[in-house]
């Protein structure tokens, strides 16, 4: 009789604990789902919405003070961190991260923490404290490599780079840039792929070895386009534009500068605008437009200023001055010379502040570092006690396996029922292109039957006629032998067009550099469009089937031009290295719908998928409606031996 009234307090008591666990289990789903919206947010916004990040950022911070949630907190001061370094407040910038990287170890994320201290050593670099944004990065470096995470790793690597870069040390940072790039694209994570082509333009471009700054340049911009780094994308097109400055091809550095300016004036990032007018104006006065140059001088000063930029005002107030002397205007080269000289005057006199500020901000680092070597040896003595609570989740990781292993079985089962789906989609999309190529060859016989039949046809009627004429006056043979031999003239090069047009003689012989040149040659002297033909590395001969490929693609997309297009000048460029090939056609003619082209009934895109599948190539296109200029760029692989294309396309 007692034993049911002695149950009865335990069986309460385990009824009210499941409540209590249930109550803070809710809670803790609950403020991980609030951490994971305001953290997707904040990096949602940080490129496009600086301000928006910088609310959810603050967000995150109290939710981490209010609900205990120390992960929204060390999330939030990195958030609030990347805003200030956009705005280009390098103190406070460092502030945060230095602060997120001590809430990161509290809660032992060493791999978080890391981050955050590769986003200091980014504001040591950028403020020219060498020596301590080396020491961040390969202290970055050492844990990104324990963790092994190679994405990490290779931006480790980019900042230990470019700090070597920054400090004149070009050929040092070279191997490791290169090194960037090898674990980027192990990783191919977009990011990380998209800085390690933009490292190697800027260092290419140190190094003046131009065409490798213009050939990474060009692979950097359609991935920036695709995580919308604007900042970054603005940044590329400024290096491109100076490239083609130090070429003396005024031309194409002013579309990029012009570009450049249109993408920063979306980010309203005023330092970025200040530089991009000034270097604009240094090739103007650079060609002798000094009128041009003053104006993009006087452009530039006020976004310099704003931003705080003393020393590129300065350099500006100086050319402004020397460009009026030049051009006669004396009153306007006084009054900068006057104010170059007293900003002269103003920026020594900060930097004498500065150095007093850098030895303090110098101790208080000093000081954050033995706070946070302070932190980690309390986190040392709690991983003992965490060990304990580790047991107590080790059944409930076991029913976890269980349920996972059930997931993954239908993952599989779903995962082979789209790989089915996709295979299907490749078999259709083969018999698209077969389709296409039999319609373009009987395009082709077509207008072939047709040349022959309306060119050949009348001229050889007209030779019989002119024989004829020979049975019935014979008085006339020099007149009909004269006009006889000028028929056969015009036959011979009827056929020559024919044959050009189903395979010059040249792309046999010399190879597709000295056929496309003859074919640009040929549609020059149309006078429709202008085309700039640009090859590089294209000495020797690559395998028929590529010669092929690439010279029909550009027959394509040319034609194309000149049918639908409004364009007035083009730029084709053919370039090759040790690995890829290059084939790359800028036009000035408006943009168009890029669905409308993929999705078309017409073969002329089918036939140039086609012909870039069979060598293995990658198209990007950027185009868009409204807007001018039609870039295509194709890479494909440079494979040398027969064999291994062979076997490629079998």
């Amino acid at each position: 009789m007692n034993t049911p009234k002695l149950m009865k307090p335990y069986l309460l008591f385990g009824v009210l604990t499941t409540l209590f666990s249930f109550n803070i289990h809710s809670q803790s789903t609950d403020d991980s789902l609030l951490y994971e919206r305001y953290a997707a947010k904040a990096k949602q916004y940080y490129y496009t919405h600086p301000d928006s990040n910088l609310i959810y950022s603050d967000s995150l911070i109290s939710m981490g003070q209010q609900h205990g949630y120390p992960k929204a907190s060390a999330y939030g001061l990195k958030m609030k961190g990347v805003y200030y370094h956009f705005a280009t407040n390098k103190d406070s910038a460092l502030y945060y991260y230095t602060q997120s990287m001590a809430a990161y170890l509290i809660i032992r994320d060493s791999l978080s923490a890391a981050k955050s201290q590769l986003n200091a050593a980014m504001i040591f670099t950028n403020t020219g404290r060498f020596d301590s944004a080396l020491s961040y990065s390969l202290g970055a470096l050492r844990t990104f490599e324990h963790q092994r995470d190679s994405n990490m790793v290779g931006r480790a690597i980019g900042e230990v780079a470019k700090v070597h870069s920054l400090n004149g040390d070009h050929e040092k940072a070279l191997p490791y840039f290169m090194r960037t790039l090898e674990l980027a694209l192990q990783s191919q994570d977009v990011e990380s792929l998209a800085n390690a082509y933009n490292f190697l333009t800027t260092v290419y471009t140190y190094l003046e070895k131009y065409d490798s700054s213009l050939y990474y340049g060009h692979k950097t911009i359609p991935l920036f386009m695709e995580i919308k780094n604007k900042p970054g994308l603005g940044a590329t097109y400024v290096t491109i534009a100076n490239v083609f400055k130090k070429r003396n091809n005024y031309d194409s550095a002013n579309y990029y500068y012009n570009k450049a300016i249109a993408i920063t004036e979306e980010t309203q990032y005023t330092k970025g605008l200040g530089e991009i007018y000034y270097n604009q104006g240094t090739m103007e006065a650079q060609r002798n437009q000094l009128r041009k140059a003053q104006n993009l001088f006087e452009q530039a000063l006020p976004y310099s200023l704003d931003a705080g930029h003393q020393d590129l005002a300065l350099l500006i107030q100086r050319d402004i001055a020397s460009t009026a002397a030049k051009l006669g205007d004396y009153p306007k080269a006084y009054k900068y010379q006057v104010m170059y000289q007293a900003s002269n005057d103003s920026v020594f006199n900060q930097q004498k502040q500065q150095s007093l500020v850098d030895v303090q901000t110098k101790y208080e680092t000093e000081k954050k570092e033995q706070q946070i070597a302070l932190q980690q040896a309390l986190l040392d003595t709690q991983a003992a006690e965490l060990k304990i609570n580790q047991l107590i989740f080790a059944g409930m990781i076991g029913i976890l396996i269980l349920i996972v292993v059930i997931g993954l079985l239908q993952r599989k089962k779903i995962l082979l029922k789209q790989s089915n789906e996709l295979e299907r989609q490749k078999t259709l999309a083969k018999e698209s292109q077969l389709a296409a190529a039999l319609s373009s060859q009987e395009s082709e016989r077509k207008r072939f039957a047709r040349d022959l039949h309306d060119g050949f046809g009348q001229m050889i009627s007209l030779l019989n006629l002119n024989l004829a004429s020979l049975e019935k006056n014979q008085a006339n043979r020099e007149e009909v032998y004269q006009a006889s031999s000028a028929v056969l003239d015009d036959m011979y090069q009827e056929l020559k067009s024919i044959c050009f047009n189903l395979m010059p003689e040249t792309l046999i012989q010399q190879g597709v550099a000295a056929a496309t040149q003859e074919f640009v040659l040929r549609v020059n002297q149309t006078q429709k469009i202008h085309i700039e033909l640009d090859t590089f590395g294209m000495e020797g001969r690559l395998t028929d089937l590529q010669e092929i490929s690439l010279y029909r693609i550009i027959q394509e997309w040319i034609n194309n031009l000149l049918k639908y297009s409004d364009a007035q000048k083009a730029t084709l460029s053919l370039t090759r290295d040790e690995e890829e090939i290059t084939l790359l056609i800028e036009d000035n003619g408006a943009g168009f719908d890029q669905t409308k082209l993929r999705q078309g009934s017409g073969n002329g895109w089918k036939n140039i998928t086609s012909r870039s599948n069979l060598i293995h190539g990658e198209i990007t296109l950027d185009t868009q409606l409204g807007v001018q200029g039609t870039t295509l760029i194709i890479n494909a692989p440079y494979i040398v031996e027969s064999e291994k294309l062979k076997s490629a396309i079998k």
